[in-house]
């Protein structure tokens, strides 16, 4: 359901510019409305990680019967990818500059065809904020950012009927670089790629124990990688 979902919204935004040049035959650009002031931003869409997560994978390792007797082509890559939905707010504060709230939840799983019965899928939220440079054009902005925050995580285990939860909090730094192309009078496709480093502590139960694998060592949700973010951008003047 989630891979048609973000084929859909994919094609949405794809289509969008399409036809926005075959109704609109004169914008008021960017460019102009700027005489008028600094802008405020609303966004929102979809996005792919690709990231580590080296203590998890560990574990599942270890959880999982025989799975060292897998070949490395079957067993788990450090490396998987997560699909995100994101909104945020941006402010202007100068011509070159602005600043940037943004909310991500990402769900990521790590499960094997060959073991139904075991689901290991991460959940997390994340607030950051992110000061940017800005590169104005009479139809575009480029933006390049630097941002830090919290990010709430969420392991759930779930062995045949048996399903645990566990949760961190830790912190997000990143790097991001987003192109606004301006299709209507206040509205601009969003294209942007990131990268990402995540520190968490050890995950904990509700009653405040850690997560350990088999070899009695902690699990951390913490990782590094990069990502694309495809959305929608509202500009007001």
């Amino acid at each position: 359901m989630l891979k048609r979902l973000s084929i859909i919204f994919i094609l949405f935004i794809l289509t969008v510019p399409l036809f926005a040049q075959s109704t609109n035959t004169r914008i008021v650009s960017f460019g102009e409305q700027s005489k008028n002031g600094l802008y405020y931003s609303f966004s929102a869409g979809m996005g792919i990680s690709y990231g580590n997560n080296p203590d998890l994978i560990s574990y599942i390792g270890y959880e999982l019967p025989n799975y060292n007797n897998l070949s490395d082509s079957r067993k788990l890559s450090e490396y998987g990818t997560g699909l995100s939905f994101f909104i945020a707010g941006e402010k202007q504060i100068a011509k070159n500059f602005s600043l940037k709230l943004d909310y991500n939840y990402l769900i990521k799983s790590n499960n094997l065809t060959e073991y139904p019965n075991y689901d290991f899928t991460t959940y997390s939220h994340n607030f950051v904020l992110t000061g940017y440079y800005l590169i104005p054009g009479d139809y575009f902005f480029l933006k390049f950012g630097a941002g830090a925050g919290p990010v709430f995580y969420s392991f759930n285990e779930k062995i045949f009927t048996n399903e645990t939860s566990y949760k961190s909090t830790g912190a997000e730094v990143k790097l991001d670089a987003v192109l606004n192309v301006q299709i209507a009078k206040s509205v601009a496709t969003y294209f942007g790629v990131f990268a990402f480093k995540n520190f968490s502590p050890p995950l904990k139960d509700s009653g405040g124990n850690k997560l350990l694998n088999r070899a009695g060592g902690d699990v951390s949700p913490g990782s590094q990688g990069v990502g694309l973010r495809l959305g929608i951008e509202v500009v007001l003047f």
